[in-house]
Parts: C-alpha cells; sequence; structure tokens
C-alpha cells in the first residue's frame, strides 16, 4: 500500500492527467451513444454486421482480380476481428443490438483515450528532443501545456466531422500516428530497440496496422522522415542515419508479416 501512495505521489500531475483523459472520453463517447444509438457510416469500417464484414475483408482475391474493385482493404483486418471478437463475447450477457452499441461505444472510447494519450507523449518527446536545449521549462507548466495541446489534438472540429464520424484508416492515422512517432523519437534519441520493436508490435497485434493503409502509408513515412531531418540537423551523426534505417526495415518486414500470412490463409 505504501509503494502505491509512494507512486502516486510521485506522479501526481501525470495521474490527474490520465484521469481526465479517462474521464474526458467517457463523457464524449456517452453524449455520442446516448439511447443506444449506432453510428451508422458511409464507406467507413463500422457496419451493422461485422461478422459480414471480417468475412469480406478477408477475401484478398477481390482486391485483385474483382472488376471494379479499386478499394483494398486488408489493412482492416485487424480492427474487423477486434470488433467481432468484442461483439461476439458481449453477445452472450446482452442482445445483439445493445452487444454491436456497446462494441462501437468501447472502440470509439478507446480511440479517444488513447489519441488524447498518444499525443501527450508525442508532444513531450518532440520538446525534450527539439526544444529542451534551447528553452528552459517548468516541468509542470510543461505537462499543463501538453494537456491543452493533447485534448485539441483530439476535440476539434476538423477531427469531429471529418476525422471520426467516418471511421477510417485516416481516423487510426490520428491516432496512431502520435505514438508512432513518439516511439520512433525515443529510438533514435537512445538507440534503445525496445523501442523499435514496440512501435512494429503495436501495429502488429492491435487495430493500428491499419496506419500501414496504401492511402496514409506515405504521410506515417514522410512524417518519419521530417522527424528524421529535424533529428539529423540537432545532432548531425552517422548513428542517426543508421537508426532510421533499422527502424523502418524492421517495422515494415514485421508488419509484412502479417499481410503474407493473411494472403496464404485466404488463397488456400
Amino acid at each position: 500500500m505504501s509503494s502505491v501512495k509512494y507512486f502516486l505521489k510521485k506522479n501526481r500531475i501525470d495521474v490527474i492527467i490520465f484521469l481526465i483523459f479517462l474521464l474526458l472520453s467517457i463523457e464524449v463517447t456517452a453524449v455520442i451513444f446516448s439511447g443506444w444509438k449506432y453510428v451508422h457510416q458511409i464507406d467507413g469500417w463500422f457496419t451493422l454486421d461485422p461478422v459480414k464484414q471480417l468475412d469480406d475483408v478477408l477475401y484478398y482475391w477481390k482486391d485483385d482480380v474483382g472488376f471494379g474493385y479499386s478499394s483494398p482493404d486488408f489493412h482492416s483486418i485487424q480492427f474487423n476481428s477486434w470488433q467481432t471478437g468484442l461483439l461476439t463475447f458481449l453477445n452472450y450477457f446482452i442482445d445483439y443490438w445493445r452487444s454491436l452499441v456497446l462494441s462501437q461505444f468501447l472502440i470509439y472510447f478507446a480511440t479517444f483515450f488513447a489519441g488524447m494519450l498518444s499525443a501527450f507523449l508525442f508532444f513531450g518527446e518532440f520538446l525534450r528532443a527539439f526544444v529542451a536545449d534551447r528553452v528552459n521549462f517548468d516541468k509542470n507548466k510543461n505537462k499543463a501545456i501538453l494537456l491543452v495541446i493533447s485534448v485539441f489534438y483530439v476535440f476539434n472540429q476538423y477531427t469531429l466531422i471529418y476525422v471520426f464520424c467516418r471511421y477510417t484508416a485516416w481516423t487510426i492515422l490520428w491516432i496512431g500516428l502520435p505514438l508512432i512517432a513518439f516511439f520512433y523519437l525515443k529510438f533514435l534519441r537512445t538507440g534503445a530497440f525496445k523501442y523499435m520493436f514496440g512501435a512494429s508490435l503495436l501495429t502488429l497485434l492491435t487495430p493500428l496496422s491499419g496506419i500501414l493503409s496504401l492511402g496514409v502509408l506515405p504521410v506515417l513515412l514522410a512524417t518519419l522522415f521530417l522527424l528524421f531531418l529535424g533529428t539529423l540537423i540537432m545532432n548531425p551523426k552517422r548513428e542517426c542515419l543508421i537508426r532510421f534505417s533499422a527502424f523502418l526495415v524492421i517495422f515494415l518486414l514485421l508488419n509484412s508479416v502479417r499481410d503474407r500470412k493473411s494472403t496464404r490463409l485466404n488463397s488456400s
């Protein structure tokens, strides 16, 4: 018990910020889904039958030989798998409609919460990497600024109208890019391989795999390249180029395993 009290006392501001993110995510999601409403989207990842949607996205052949089909969606397999599993579990306890709405509720809640948390981590690391040596920040004021930035990053007019209403790979990019960039900057700064593998496994095992969509992948790579250039300017060493190359190679190779296995599974 004493260790818990010590942790809470030592990290009091971080715990408060964590609770703010948690409560704000719950409140916004509860408003959206009040009255057991389901957010039905046009051309989004959420459908009225997630099980059927998962079955559809597993057919890789339609992306290659289906006449007129020009929207490959293999990147949404992880997302559809997680929602189908969540829906199936909830359906053991409540009826299908409530299970469907609650599964979407939980995914939106996780999206908002993860978005604010990843933005908080990234902008904090960004300040340490590019600003801390030039400006003397007060630690508590710095976290207050990061709190405001993180909340605004997720909840603003653009995201609420365009990013979250139509849940697609661009939504995953918006919430996942700061987290991937956080691990990326950590790896460039420290050279610790745990950060590189952490970013790779997050996109390999979670719905963040949607960030590897053919449409948003160039944005991800361009962002990482710009951060690399900034790091290289601040610290012009050969190790920086080596770490940048190693990160991209491991990140892309680990995530290509998922797509190759899925292709073989569904072509057999």
